[in-house]
């Protein structure tokens, strides 16, 4: 069965974001499951379409809970109500 943060990242490909987990990809699985977050790379081009993708599937922007914030980074939850599971890009 597919989750929505399958058909997420089915969506971005099909939309030809160009994208990319970078850090470890050691927890990916975790990151599937909502345990874990999904640290994404875009490029800079495929921001709007990105940001368009994320409203359509629900996603809300969210401030860093940490003191340091980074340059041109975005925290996104995506919230998905048939599994009730959350997941932070």
């Amino acid at each position: 069965m597919q989750t929505m943060i399958d058909h997420f990242f089915e969506q971005l490909n099909q939309d030809n974001i160009r994208y990319c987990h970078f850090k470890s990809n050691a927890f990916l699985h975790e990151a599937f499951e909502g345990t874990s977050d999904f640290d994404l790379l875009l490029d800079k081009r495929d921001f709007c379409a990105f940001e368009d993708i994320t409203r359509e599937y629900g996603a809300k922007r969210r401030q860093s809970t940490f003191n340091a914030t980074y340059e041109a980074t975005e925290n996104y939850l995506i919230y998905d109500s048939e599994t009730e599971r959350t997941f932070h890009l």
